[in-house]
């Protein structure tokens, strides 16, 4: 019945060509980075919301803030020695 719905595009239009388009590595490398300070903002927004409950009361254990806060220390130095790194190379990203 619906010939197009294994089509690429839905939309009527026929593709042309091939699909294979060869991406530089270095794409591939700067979504890495990007998922990176993407994971150290959420990091960062814990440690606010954490820091926030500590100020209220409505956390009573201390243990897990103090576990918390070296998780987040650890992560966040090692983010802040590639970034070091990097400029080091002078801003070029290579593998």
């Amino acid at each position: 019945l619906y010939i197009r719905r294994d089509s690429t595009y839905e939309c009527g239009s026929d593709p042309i060509g091939d699909a294979d388009i060869n991406f530089h590595f270095q794409y591939y490398w700067y979504a890495i980075v990007f998922l990176v300070f993407d994971i150290a903002f959420m990091f960062l927004a814990f440690g606010g919301v954490m820091a926030i409950q500590k100020g209220t009361g409505e956390l009573p254990d201390d243990g897990a803030i103090v576990s918390a806060l070296v998780t987040m220390s650890i992560f966040i130095i090692l983010m802040g020695l590639g970034v070091w790194h990097v400029f080091r190379k002078r801003g070029r990203i290579y593998i």
